[in-house]
């Protein structure tokens, strides 16, 4: 889910995440499963070409040979190896990096396996250009003895790759307004599918979802602790949900989240809380928020919205959206018509780099929102009933941030509150706001009545959509 994970940052060095189960997995048996499935493919396509074509006899089936190219693919928590037939085409296999025998976990293994029909079911209702699923195993005891997701591999350049290039026959503005267009169409076909639980979804044998299960998410702790500490021992997962409410949602989120120590973290803390009870209910229409009981719709998302997530043609054109680890239903507003994560990247200001030196290139925050209100026209054209869920999607998405990333919640939180009560305005205020005597009076439960009012009526109006 988070775009702001710390696993980026850990080891330099992929082998020590990710040594052991390329050891324990030798591409023989990764050519000798891709070989398989491949046969057992044609051979139904060509039965059905059989049955079309009123034939006896039965059409020979070719025999692909198959290579592994090239070194391995490093994800943050996958390993993934792009398999070539001798046709031309070609598979990846996306292989979890805690998925050795005797490690891999119940949890993951549910997770792995929702992620893969979920997939599947995206597939077959939509036109979306994601993987296709050809093959998963969700244990250790298959053909390679690691779990693993056998998918096509799709063609195209990472969106970080094009966004800031300036060379090419498409000049980069026309390129980047592209890029946002074509994406939009696509993660509005998403609109389609409502459910009345937050989780991952579980299907029946007729990939019909059946029910919703937990969501997986990383324990951003864990990596807080490698880093600390040098080292890198992988990532761990905690389990939350299913929920009925947006609100239990967000608050399952915060209480990953230790405890802070300190007072003015404490406040923070608090703060976040107020602003999650005043996140609106994951509804359609002014007359859902009135119905009583109030019954909550949640809508699929893509789990990591990141540039490295979309891939593009040089033009400009979507050719492929990867890597849906985690995917679950969501409340609206940080569903499937959210912006990408690359135009909200001012909302995270741990993350965001534009008034950094040396740091990576960034857009202004007056560019961010200027891609931000395209992306938002574009969206209205295919979704207009839940037009405001995207135009205030970069708030809720921070909101969301905060909520489960200890290294980003202060300075969501700060830049949030100075988005109700600006600095410049305080001076001259007759009741003036500083954020730092609201979080301590919050910590100490001395802050006033009045004052806890004025910030809520601000913040539901802030979040009104």
């Amino acid at each position: 889910m988070s775009t702001t994970s710390t696993s980026s940052s850990l080891s330099k060095d992929p082998l020590i995440r990710f040594g052991p189960i390329l050891a324990a997995v030798n591409h023989s048996s990764l050519i000798a499963l891709a070989q398989r499935i491949r046969q057992q493919l044609e051979k139904g396509r060509m039965s059905s070409i059989d049955r079309t074509n009123h034939k006896g006899n039965r059409t020979n089936v070719l025999h692909y040979n198959c290579t592994i190219l090239s070194s391995p693919i490093y994800g943050s928590y996958n390993v993934l190896q792009i398999i070539e037939f001798s046709d031309g085409l070609r598979w990846i296999i996306r292989i979890p990096s805690t998925g050795l025998k005797g490690q891999y976990t119940i949890e993951s293994s549910a997770s792995l396996q929702s992620d893969a029909l979920t997939m599947r079911f995206i597939k077959a209702n939509t036109t979306m250009p994601i993987p296709e699923v050809y093959d998963f195993s969700a244990t250790t005891e298959n053909d390679i003895g690691a779990p693993y997701i056998l998918m096509s591999f799709l063609e195209g350049f990472p969106v970080y790759k094009i966004w800031f290039d300036e060379s090419g026959e498409v000049p980069k503005q026309i390129r980047r307004e592209r890029i946002l267009d074509t994406i939009a169409e696509a993660m509005s076909q998403l609109k389609k599918f409502h459910f009345d639980q937050i989780g991952s979804l579980q299907f029946d044998k007729s990939l019909d979802p059946a029910s919703i299960g937990k969501c997986n998410l990383v324990d951003e702790y864990n990596d807080l602790g490698n880093l600390d500490n040098k080292i890198d021992e992988g990532p761990k997962f905690i389990q939350i949900g299913p929920f009925s409410s947006s609100y239990n949602y967000f608050c399952a989120l915060l209480g990953t989240q230790r405890l802070p120590k300190d007072s003015f973290s404490i406040g923070i803390h608090k703060l976040l809380q107020m602003m999650i009870q005043c996140i609106p209910p994951s509804v359609s229409s002014k007359e859902s928020v009135e119905a009583y009981p109030l019954l909550e719709k949640f809508v699929l998302a893509h789990p990591d919205a990141g540039s490295q997530n979309f891939l593009v043609s040089k033009d400009g054109v979507l050719t492929g959206i990867i890597d849906w680890d985690g995917v679950h239903t969501v409340p609206h507003c940080v569903g499937y018509q959210k912006y990408p994560s690359w135009i909200t990247r001012d909302w995270d200001p741990a993350m965001y780099g534009y008034f950094r030196l040396g740091c990576q290139a960034e857009d202004s925050p007056e560019a961010l929102e200027d891609y931000r209100q395209r992306y938002s026209k574009t969206m209205q054209l295919f979704v207009p009933e839940y037009i405001n869920y995207t135009s205030k999607s970069h708030i809720f998405e921070a909101l969301q941030i905060a909520s489960s990333s200890p290294i980003c919640m202060d300075g969501i939180i700060e830049k949030f509150f100075h988005q109700l009560f600006p600095k410049e305005d305080q001076e001259e205020a007759e009741y003036p706001m500083y954020l730092y005597e609201i979080a301590i009076g919050l910590a100490e439960d001395q802050l006033d009545e009045s004052v806890k009012t004025r910030i809520t009526d601000a913040i539901m109006n802030f979040l009104k959509l």
